[in-house]
């Protein structure tokens, strides 16, 4: 943020200073900016991120759509063994 400032508004402050600033508001991590202002856009325009959307379709009881597999070919179609030994009958 200190370089961000000093590029495009030409003001220098010391990158401790702007960690400092953001503590004391309780911004600390990136995380917990970027949930602000998600927090903020979801309240002015509605806009949604991926996140919310699930989130919000969890707190509707929605169902989700990933399949859960026990083996790692258990959700493969396979063709019948015939297909793999060769025992096809062969007509002339």
């Amino acid at each position: 943020m200190a370089a961000h400032l000093a590029r495009d508004l030409a003001v220098h402050v010391a990158p401790s200073a702007v960690q400092r600033i953001l503590r004391r508001a309780r911004l600390p991590r990136r995380r917990d900016r970027l949930a602000l202002l998600e927090h903020h856009s979801a309240g002015t325009c509605g806009l949604l991120t991926e996140r919310t959307r699930r989130q919000l379709a969890r707190a509707r009881g929605a169902r989700s759509w990933r399949v859960h597999a026990t083996r790692p070919d258990e959700l493969v179609c396979r063709p019948p063994a015939e297909f793999f030994t060769g025992a096809a009958s062969v007509t002339s």
